[in-house]
């Protein structure tokens, strides 16, 4: 056994690398994904469809295909990051990312923009955010749920204002330029910070520690995270919470202007989604590691419930503004069941391929999220209907992580 490992089985990380550090860096990865996510990509659609002579429903394709092109392409990411380890592949993956977004501000058609879609959901979105968790839950043992909420936390305040520097620069200088700034502060913010992580940051070899804690035998691979039915319970719970989260927040506009807000007025609810987002992970991250797995799934899929619950009374006075902080705390809830729950029960051998894997699951999800709520909407003329029917999902996920024995690695 390497000391390095004996100083991760004591609770201790090897003195190298300076614990803040990987904290900054996750953070700093997972901030800078907001070019490829979809509040950062929005900001771009009315400039996309007047200069390149297309219409919404063409733009929200090519955004289809480049998401789930994405979550099918991660997997092979993710393996490879367990091999090569997380700052070998950031460098890769930083590059490419910032290669994507020039594609994009020199698109000249539509085909042109899928293939950039691709790219920026791909490399951003999921492969960055990928760095982003897997820096931390390789490093630490002691305090991860810590490190999560601290990293998760400075992530989401600050990917919160980017979309308006991103609004306030496509206003100034054009769509393309902005593009071009975008990419540029990419190679210039995560290139330099990749530098803080320890060489040789892989799964592998870190995972006998953790694999001899939990008293297994053998490391968990991808293959056998697949045959586990506690894989698909952390991973249905985070494909709820993106049906959920998509498709109320992709149309909050429209759902909250039903029940009499105006736009403005709509719009200002994504600020209690950022705070609440923000507080759920400070208060709940660091006391997970202490909860069974059964009490976090439930804790996560709580505010889900209430939010779809409200949103028959959304008419009535401060109902918007809880039901926004609901969303906003079921946002926060989906880091702390992957900062958390993945690392667990399944070690961190095969930590990339395990949640690229799952990452394919939860992004189809989130991709049909707008499809369900708005089909169901049209269907019934209101939201009421798929806020009740989707309100069945996570009463589900909770029911099913009471009833399922947890396995010998879980703290249940």
């Amino acid at each position: 056994m390497t000391p390095g490992v004996r100083t991760w089985l004591r609770g201790r990380r090897p003195r190298a690398t300076d614990d803040s550090s990987v904290v900054a860096f996750s953070a700093i990865a997972m901030t800078m994904t907001v070019f490829g996510q979809t509040p950062g990509v929005a900001v771009f659609v009315d400039a996309l469809v007047t200069d390149l002579g297309l219409d919404r429903s063409q733009v929200s394709a090519a955004y289809a295909v480049g998401t789930l092109a994405s979550a099918f392409l991660l997997p092979f990411v993710g393996r490879r990051m367990d091999l090569v380890g997380v700052r070998r592949m950031t460098l890769l993956i930083a590059a490419g990312f910032g290669l994507s977004m020039l594609v994009l501000g020199s698109a000249q058609g539509l085909a042109w923009l899928a293939v950039g879609f691709v790219g920026v959901r791909l490399l951003g979105q999921g492969a960055l955010g990928l760095a982003g968790r897997n820096a931390v839950t390789l490093h630490f043992r002691v305090g991860l749920g810590r490190a999560v909420a601290i990293s998760g936390s400075v992530a989401a305040i600050a990917s919160s204002m980017v979309p308006f520097v991103l609004a306030a620069a496509i206003a100034s200088v054009g769509w393309r330029e902005t593009w071009v700034a975008a990419a540029l502060s990419v190679w210039v913010v995560v290139l330099p910070a990749t530098m803080l992580l320890p060489r040789g940051d892989r799964g592998t070899g870190a995972a006998v520690a953790v694999t001899t804690v939990a008293g297994d035998d053998a490391p968990w691979t991808r293959a056998r995270a697949l045959r586990s039915r506690m894989f698909w319970l952390v991973t249905l719970a985070n494909a709820v919470a993106a049906v959920i989260l998509t498709g109320f927040a992709f149309l909050q506009i429209s759902v909250l202007g039903e029940a009499g807000l105006s736009a403005g007025a709509a719009a200002a609810m994504f600020i209690p989604m950022t705070i609440a987002s923000v507080g759920f992970l400070a208060i709940v991250a660091p006391l997970a590691g202490r909860w069974s797995t059964r009490v976090i799934v439930a804790a996560s899929m709580a505010p889900l419930l209430v939010a779809m619950l409200l949103v028959p009374f959304l008419g009535q006075p401060f109902v918007p503004l809880v039901y926004a902080a609901a969303l906003g705390a079921g946002l926060g809830a989906g880091q702390v069941l992957d900062g958390i729950l993945y690392p667990r029960h399944f070690g961190v051998h095969a930590i990339g391929s395990i949640r690229s894997a799952a990452f394919t699951v939860v992004a189809s999800a989130s991709a049909v999220g707008p499809v369900i709520v708005g089909f169901v909407h049209d269907l019934t003329g209101g939201y009421v209907t798929a806020a009740l029917v989707l309100a069945t999902l996570p009463v589900a996920i909770i029911v099913g992580a009471f009833l399922m024995r947890a396995p010998p690695s879980a703290t249940d």
